[in-house]
């Protein structure tokens, strides 16, 4: 039931797609192209054989340490929390007490505060989960 709302709001807002495919430079390659660039091996020539970005690559050889991820933003719950709503919100589906959005919104926002987990949700005003939030939960999980 839930679903069908969510999936009605998401086709009207937020069809932002990426143009780029970022992806973390993990510690094993980025061994590989400084050991090719001490052999004496351009830049150029790593980067096109191993199918990285040549600014990447120049500015992890530059600072010397990977990158574990490739955003900035970390998510809020951890995966088991996600699937524990996830089970919740089916199991109200199957009761036939399907939540809408916004009351997804207010439980998500009270399960951080009970649980005292750093949020980036409006305490002030709102005092629900944001709409990014509940995008990415949706195309994850729903």
């Amino acid at each position: 039931m839930y679903q069908n709302l969510l999936i009605v709001y998401l086709k009207k807002m937020r069809t932002y797609k990426r143009k780029i495919n970022r992806k973390p430079l993990d510690s094993e390659t980025q061994e590989q192209a400084k050991q090719r660039r001490v052999d004496g091996e351009s830049i150029r020539a790593i980067t096109a054989d191993m199918d990285i970005e040549e600014s990447t690559l120049r500015k992890r050889l530059k600072v010397g340490s990977p990158v574990e991820s490739c955003c900035r933003f970390s998510s809020t719950f951890t995966t088991e929390t996600e699937l524990e709503l996830v089970n919740y919100l089916h199991e109200t589906d199957r009761k036939f007490y399907g939540l809408r959005f916004r009351e997804v919104q207010a439980l998500a926002y009270e399960y951080a505060e009970q649980n005292n987990i750093a949020h980036p949700f409006n305490k002030a005003i709102t005092l629900v989960g944001g709409i990014g939030y509940m995008d990415s939960f949706h195309a994850t999980h729903l």
